[in-house]
């Protein structure tokens, strides 16, 4: 249904260019200054890690396209629908990355929005080609209809959406910061022993310790909780939160659901409770509780025996050894799902005395909850954007247009 005084487009209306990338391999140069992008490297904005192909300027030159600050990408190849806005890196793409330069009297945030929306997603599935690896053609990207508000509106919802963009990512670049801040801090205090070089050093069998600290397992400080929680189809209100939700000291949530998920294998746990995967493909999920609520037994819930353990815990339970620990203690037939059968208590670490544990966890304990209320933050920003998105889309929702001045 359209809105008053918007018009129905489709994308090749409101774009100057829409191509795609090479179709076949360029020749790579490790120490080239341009890197090879495809649609995995699309993340809202274009992403290089160490996998990342280089090519040099003679490659550039050959295979460059005409990409600017009105350039949008999309991948279309493999994985549909990562969108990325290109902000001058030194790049060439891919056959699975497509660009289109957004046209001058259209406003380039709000065809962003557009091109993340569920609306874009499904009609680019729904077109999409091949049964092993899928792929979106070039007409059919030209050929998305959507409606189109005048430019002052688009500017308008753009603006809206991108307040909330603008607050996450203020959000991650300071949970970054803390969670850099606390790893140094747990180095510092238990791996190089810095404030305690003046007194005296023993040996054990995990290295030199100071004198009064001893090796322990991690069962002495956390309690693996068990106990199940009788499914009932008819609980309203009770934050049920999956195995795939959760990431590093956070979580998210998910409704409870009344289907098969949340009538089987369920668990509850605290606001404090440390959730940890315990299956080999989650086992670097880690995360701090903020409330009340239901998980499933793919997560081990673990509680702090004293308030004061749980800073130290946390940071022990977030670290690669304890995670190669689990790789090897697991059992199971199928290699990426056995269940770590009891070997997470038996994992074992030196034990400082309680006197540091508590000035450690009175100094980590405020910087790991605004980690975690950070992150929880954010998935309740997600949740709003991506309800708001459709409706502001469509103009079920309209938002004021500022006044000329």
């Amino acid at each position: 249904m359209s809105v008053n005084g918007w018009k129905e487009v489709v994308l090749n209306e409101v774009v100057d260019k829409l191509g795609d990338g090479l179709h076949g391999t360029p020749k790579y140069d490790d120490n080239g200054d341009y890197y090879f992008v495809n649609g995995n490297n699309l993340q809202g904005e274009i992403v290089f890690n160490e996998k990342t192909k280089k090519v040099d300027e003679v490659e550039y030159q050959k295979y460059k396209k005409d990409l600017n600050n009105t350039t949008l990408l999309v991948s279309i190849n493999g994985t549909l629908g990562n969108v990325a806005t290109y902000n001058g890196e030194k790049i060439i793409l891919g056959k699975s990355a497509c660009y289109f330069n957004v046209s001058e009297n259209v406003d380039k945030n709000f065809i962003k929005y557009i091109i993340i929306s569920d609306f874009f997603k499904e009609y680019i599935q729904g077109y999409s080609t091949g049964t092993t690896i899928k792929n979106i053609g070039l007409k059919q990207m030209r050929n998305f209809k959507f409606f189109l508000p005048p430019l002052q509106e688009q500017k308008a919802i753009a603006a809206t959406l991108s307040c909330l963009d603008d607050k996450i990512e203020l959000n991650n670049r300071m949970n970054q910061t803390l969670e850099e801040m606390a790893q140094a801090i747990f180095k510092s205090w238990f791996v190089d022993f810095e404030p305690f070089q003046d007194g005296e050093f023993v040996d054990s069998e995990l290295g030199r310790i100071p004198k009064g600290w001893r090796v322990g397992e991690l069962g002495e400080f956390l309690e693996n909780i068990k106990a199940s929680v009788k499914a009932n189809p008819n609980i309203n209100g009770v934050p049920y939160v999956p195995i795939d939700t959760i990431s590093k000291y956070s979580l998210g949530l998910r409704d409870f659901k009344s289907g098969k998920e949340a009538k089987s294998s369920l668990i509850s746990f605290l606001k404090d409770d440390i959730l940890i995967g315990a299956m080999r493909v989650y086992f670097h999920k880690v995360a701090i509780a903020p409330f009340d609520g239901i998980t499933r037994t793919t997560c081990f819930v673990l509680r702090s025996k004293q308030s004061f353990f749980l800073s130290y815990s946390l940071l022990l339970c977030n670290t690669d050894d304890l995670i190669e620990y689990a790789n090897k203690t697991s059992k199971g037939s199928t290699m990426p799902y056995a269940i770590w059968k009891g070997g997470i208590q038996q994992y074992k670490i030196v034990i400082p005395t309680n006197d540091v544990l508590q000035k450690f966890h009175y100094l980590l304990y405020p910087v790991l909850v605004k980690i975690r209320d950070g992150l929880f933050e954010n998935q309740k920003l997600k949740q709003l954007r991506n309800t708001l998105l459709p409706k502001l889309m469509s103009g079920e929702v309209r938002v004021p247009i500022p006044e000329a001045e």
